[in-house]
């Protein structure tokens, strides 16, 4: 299982969302290549969560896993 950690300032993902992108590696520092992986992409304020969604990709050749914040399922 891989585990990305995304720190954001407080933005409006409700309208056009951002542009996001992630090496994915797994727990041995291996890139996940050609994978199809989930994120679940949160953003906090503290300890408060203010939005979560997740979101179905397939990483390329180098691990890489690009997504749009704010086009995922949305979380509660």
């Amino acid at each position: 299982m891989a585990v990305v950690t995304m720190f954001a300032a407080t933005a409006s993902i409700a309208q056009n969302g951002f542009n996001y992108q992630a090496v994915i590696r797994n727990a041995q520092g291996d890139l996940l290549a050609d994978k199809t992986i989930t994120l679940r992409i949160s953003l906090l304020n503290g300890n408060t969560t203010l939005y979560t969604e997740e979101q179905t990709v397939t990483t390329n050749a180098y691990g890489v896993a690009s997504v749009v914040v704010g086009s995922g399922s949305v979380k509660v």
